[in-house]
């Protein structure tokens, strides 16, 4: 038996209550102790008050990759992807009530979202008879419709990773192997690609990596998909990787046998892995490529960006997941690689990061993507600790007054900031203030809620 079956197996029942609090300084490193004097004067304090487990048929959960939190049915929806992939809807007790799964054609889930119509919108990968897709289920979960996502510019290897729908009915779904964000009608026709931009790799070299392909028992570069071979991840726990897709597993670290030859970067269209639309209609897109969270207005103007590249406090390796606490005013982004939920304000500054690899409560094992539920607790997918977290975030900060976040347009060497729109395809830098100081503004008390 695996040293993390072993534990798993030997957690009780009540865990599913589970309280800890715990103290981290701000900035605290992934393990032990934390520096003295690191980061920020103040705490983070977090408290997990329940952690799910099981699905509704009292398995554990198979690699939770996805989440949703329904505030007006006060549910959790939960994307497992074992055993062909379902999803679990936890009720407000946090209990597994129903599952979503390919009885009702919902066959490789990777995402979903709730409209303002109440249908249920799901993201669908390739299977061996069907090409990636979103299909929207109805409360009854009976699917409604059905749209394929090929036949549009761009779209030939896309793998659909996350949905929204703004209040006009378009459609933002984000994908692997692609750039940007694809977006479609309410009827599920194209309508076009928003496209963030940034510095990335060469176009040409990208094209070339993508298009690179070996066979037998070697690898398919593009999109790191594995064949003829196991995959070595964390030999102490010896994990089962079989229904895992590929783009969930961890590289090895330092591993750069398969990595393509990187030229100088140059101003292009990112990848983008994730996506929330907050209640204003502002689109946050988060890029595990470059570590950058781009925030949009609802008429698809580029506002300001924010994240920073690196594998120490503070920074981002890759993250994967984002979810917006409009009520504290600040974004919470997962580290994947780095197993840390970092704390951002809503100017984009850096406030406090906590977590680290580990199996306790509190501790992550590489997690994926994060959500906040009705008591603005924030839900974590511990991906392979098998489990989401419920977890109680609470600080102190003084939140600055400032206008419409804003970015440096170095193209007209100018020192005043404005936004940007991504028609002008200009190199932008977010937000307008140096590291370390924040935008002009009078401050005042900390923040109603979750402080201390």
């Amino acid at each position: 038996m695996s040293v993390l079956s072993a534990i798993i197996k030997s957690l009780p029942l009540s865990v599913l209550a589970l309280s800890l609090s715990l103290a981290l300084a701000p900035g605290a490193a992934r393990g032990g102790a934390p520096p003295a004097g690191a980061g920020r004067q103040g705490k983070v304090r977090i408290k997990v008050v329940a952690i799910l487990t099981m699905d509704e048929t009292g398995r554990p959960l198979g690699f939770p990759g996805a989440i949703f939190y329904d505030r007006r049915a006060d549910e959790t929806y939960v994307v497992v992807s074992a055993d062909g992939g379902k999803i679990v809807v936890y009720g407000a007790n946090d209990f597994p009530e129903v599952a979503l799964g390919r009885g009702r054609g919902a066959v490789a889930p990777r995402a979903v979202f709730i409209g303002r119509d109440n249908l249920i919108y799901v993201c669908l990968g390739r299977t061996a008879t069907e090409p990636a897709r979103i299909t929207v289920f109805n409360q009854a979960f009976f699917p409604v419709r059905t749209f394929p996502l090929t036949g549009m510019p761009a779209t030939k290897n896309f793998v659909p990773t996350s949905v929204t729908v703004n209040r006009a009915g378009l459609i933002y779904v984000t994908g692997l192997n692609s750039r940007g964000v694809l977006v479609l009608d309410k009827n599920g026709k194209f309508s076009h690609w928003l496209q963030p931009m940034d510095m990335v790799l060469e176009q040409s070299t990208v094209a070339a990596a993508g298009s690179k392909e070996k066979t037998g028992n070697k690898e398919k570069t593009g999109n790191k998909e594995k064949t003829g071979r196991k995959e070595k991840v964390l030999p102490e726990s010896q994990i089962d990787l079989s229904s895992l897709p590929a783009a969930l597993r961890p590289r090895l670290r330092g591993s750069t046998k398969d990595s393509p030859r990187v030229n100088e970067p140059k101003l292009g269209p990112v990848q983008v892995i994730a996506l929330k639309l907050d209640s204003h209609g502002d689109l946050f897109l988060l890029s595990e490529e470059t570590s950058k969270v781009y925030v949009y207005n609802p008429s698809e103007e580029l506002l300001y960006s924010f994240g920073e590249k690196g594998g120490s406090s503070g920074k981002l390796s890759r993250p994967r997941g984002l979810a917006i606490d409009e009520k504290r005013q600040v974004v919470f982004v997962a580290d994947y690689m780095r197993q840390t939920i970092l704390i951002y304000d809503l100017s984009g500054r850096f406030m406090y990061e906590f977590g680290g690899m580990g199996y306790g409560p509190g501790w992550f094992l590489y997690p994926t993507r994060l959500a906040l539920n009705g008591k603005d607790q924030l839900l974590v997918s511990d991906l392979f600790n098998q489990r989401v977290q419920v977890i109680d975030v609470r600080f102190a900060y003084k939140f600055p007054t400032f206008q419409v976040p804003f970015v440096f347009d170095r193209s007209r060497d100018i020192s005043v900031p404005r936004s940007i729109k991504t028609s002008e395809m200009r190199q932008f830098l977010g937000p307008g203030f140096e590291p370390g100081r924040q935008a002009a503004g009078r401050e005042h008390g900390t923040g109603p809620a979750g402080t201390i």
